[in-house]
């Protein structure tokens, strides 16, 4: 369960005025839920889902983690939750160039304790599940567009994430390979029990999700499509 209570965000722009993007928001988030974020560009979307990774820090009000509070927590603490509960994906992928689909997918494991036969049989898991079983050795520039953000989303789970937090993971995909994208995160939602949570600007893909929310004037609604 993620619940934010009376959470409040505010950026500085060059010229020094202040902007809060997030205004008193309250927000609840339980297991196996898919939830998408909608807004304008600029609105806070990323901002909120930052928070929700604990990727950034409130200004005031607060956020629980599984009953846990975070904002009293170090950053060791932060970063050992935020290793073991979330799942991030990008519209960048941000897949390192020089490794294969296999050693991007085995990367966050490098640094976690087990056997290198473990992780092996958890890479090819992995990348069974998203179909790319075939595609291990290939390097990021002999993936598609969509094959590599499929690589992206078996670096995500991985570790078996409670929740994957998705930025603009169709943005730059074609619609087709957008909608098979949307497709590989629903079924792995149903399969996992994991929670989903979605940052669009695209009402389309907002529709296939079980809950809707927009940020609007600093302000966190939720809309029926």
């Amino acid at each position: 369960m993620l619940e934010l209570r009376d959470a409040q965000k505010t950026i500085h722009l060059p010229s020094g005025a202040a902007l809060e993007l997030l205004q008193n928001i309250s927000l609840k988030i339980s297991p196996g839920e898919s939830v998408a974020v909608l807004g304008r560009s600029g609105t806070g979307k990323s901002t909120l889902l930052g928070l929700l990774g604990l990727l950034d820090n409130l200004d005031q009000g607060s956020y629980l983690v599984d009953g846990y509070e975070t904002t009293t927590m170090g950053d060791r603490s932060l970063a050992c939750l935020r290793g073991e509960m979330f799942g991030f994906v990008y519209q960048r992928f941000c897949l390192m160039s020089r490794l294969s689909a296999f050693q991007n997918v085995e990367a966050p494991l490098l640094y976690r304790p087990g056997r290198k036969v473990e992780r092996r049989r958890a890479v090819c898991a992995a990348l069974e599940k998203v179909g790319l079983s075939e595609r291990a050795k290939h390097k990021p520039d002999q993936l598609s567009g969509g094959e590599q953000q499929r690589v992206a989303i078996a670096r995500a789970l991985i570790h078996c994430p409670r929740v994957i937090l998705a930025d603009e993971p169709t943005g730059s995909l074609d619609h087709d390979t957008g909608g098979m994208i949307l497709d590989l995160l629903l079924n792995l939602v149903k399969d996992t029990g994991a929670a989903l949570v979605v940052v669009t600007h695209e009402t389309q893909i907002a529709k296939r999700l079980a809950r809707v929310l927009r940020i609007s004037d600093g302000l966190l609604i939720e809309e029926k499509l």
